[in-house]
């Protein structure tokens, strides 16, 4: 999870894990900061893991994930969806007129793409 420190009180942007029943997400409150989770009221137990932002009962997998704001949530799904297009985009593509190696060298490291060397 990006956000800096949690603290008791702060409120984050919640988000499930279940296809079967997709909800659009809901703010919850954080009620007790641990070492590694921090407890979220009203929520029947779940917690937080503090770096990761992963939702859990414990002793229990992933139930959903926690952003730091609903607007931080969206930004993720906006970037995900644009990400899933260019790469469907590409993969129906042959290089397009004019593009030049270097050009496609710059667009892979402006994208954090390691190019293969062979």
């Amino acid at each position: 999870m990006s956000a800096p420190k949690l603290k008791a009180g702060q409120t984050l942007w919640y988000v499930r894990n279940d296809r079967r029943r997709p909800e659009a997400g809901r703010e919850v409150t954080v009620s007790k900061v641990g070492r590694q989770y921090a407890q979220l009221a009203n929520t029947g137990g779940l917690r937080v893991h503090i770096e990761s932002g992963t939702v859990s009962y414990p002793g229990w997998g992933g139930e959903g994930k926690c952003y730091a704001s609903e607007a931080a949530y969206n930004a993720h799904v906006e970037t995900a969806e644009t990400w899933r297009k260019l790469n469907d985009a590409m993969r129906r593509w042959d290089c397009p007129a004019g593009v030049t190696a270097a050009s496609i060298r710059a667009a892979a490291e402006l994208l954090g793409v390691k190019l293969s060397d062979g």
